[in-house]
């Protein structure tokens, strides 16, 4: 008997030691810097990817994820293609008209392919060629619509500067853009978790620009939706300034990298690189509030203006 309280003893002991050691104050402290550091990362891959979607590396980006699941036809496959095989509606794009690409159209298109199998083998075919489907550049549609009021929504837009390819980009998401959406979401909860107001605000403001840009409708409803909220839960409305200013920040910052991306002529990368370098820049200069900025910007304009009349007096004089 006396050898059961020993091992319960020892047991006991190390029991003790280890809640010792995880309560400790070094392991508190590496599980705060990590969080800490997963915030950062997450956040920055956010802002990163988004941008890197509105620019011209979104056709790497798209290639890196097209080719995850083989295309192979299948008879399910074959059931939610079926509508334009037999009518060739849409071409290219027919996915946005046939019904049975959308997430519920695919699911009972799937559903009806065949008789013989099990639920199971339904449910693991319906996401299956789902996300083979949605891997491809194109994507899937967020709902069904018509040629005709597609065509009628492209007119309109064309008044405001708006191709129809975009709108029909807007219309669909594909599996990095879902990514970069969900990065997104993430990012905000680690931001609202540390209850960092301007860091929200910058993130929204640049994932209302790259996903505006790119057309990616996760991105844009995520930073719909975390303004949205703010508005709501603000208690002070004299923050909207602050508001403005960071949503600016963001947005700006944002602009300038697909700016410069797209019109450094080269290779992809190169623009990247610069695109990049620019942001860096003009970081440094946005990380003061407009206010000093503004000063500063009036001192060097007087710098500058006594530096002309120096010189203009110094010319007439004949110096």
């Amino acid at each position: 008997m006396e050898i059961f309280f020993k091992i319960f003893r020892f047991l006991k002991r190390i029991l003790k030691s280890v809640y010792t050691t995880i309560t400790s104050d070094s392991i508190r402290k590496t599980g705060k810097y990590l969080g800490e550091k997963t915030t950062e990362t997450t956040k920055y891959s956010a802002k990163w990817l988004n941008n890197l979607l509105a620019s011209d590396a979104h056709k790497q980006l798209d290639g890196l994820t097209k080719n995850l699941i083989d295309d192979v036809p299948t008879a399910y496959s074959e059931k939610m293609d079926e509508k334009y095989i037999s009518a060739g509606i849409g071409g290219s794009y027919h996915r946005h008209f046939d019904g049975t690409h959308t997430l519920w159209g695919s699911r009972k298109a799937v559903k009806d392919a065949l008789s013989d199998d099990t639920p199971l083998e339904e449910n693991v075919a319906w996401v299956k060629e789902f996300s083979k489907d949605m891997q491809t550049p194109r994507g899937m549609p967020l709902w069904t619509s018509t040629p005709e009021s597609m065509d009628k929504a492209a007119n309109v837009a064309s008044t405001f500067g708006i191709s129809k390819s975009w709108l029909l980009d807007a219309h669909s998401i594909n599996t990095m853009e879902f990514i970069a959406g969900a990065l997104s979401f993430i990012a905000v909860i680690f931001a609202l978790k540390k209850n960092d107001a301007r860091h929200i605000q910058m993130l929204v403001g640049n994932l209302l620009t790259s996903g505006t840009i790119a057309g990616n409708p996760l991105s844009i409803v995520v930073a719909l939706v975390t303004i949205t909220v703010y508005l709501v839960k603000r208690k002070h409305k004299d923050h909207d300034q602050k508001l403005i200013q960071n949503l600016s920040k963001g947005s700006g910052l944002s602009l300038i990298f697909i700016g410069t991306s797209y019109f450094v002529g080269g290779p992809v990368w190169i623009g990247i690189i610069s695109g990049y370098i620019a942001v860096l820049y003009f970081s440094k200069i946005l990380k003061t509030d407009y206010d000093s900025i503004d000063k500063k910007l009036i001192t060097e304009v007087k710098k500058f203006s006594k530096a002309e009349f120096i010189l203009e007096r110094a010319k007439n004089r004949g110096l």
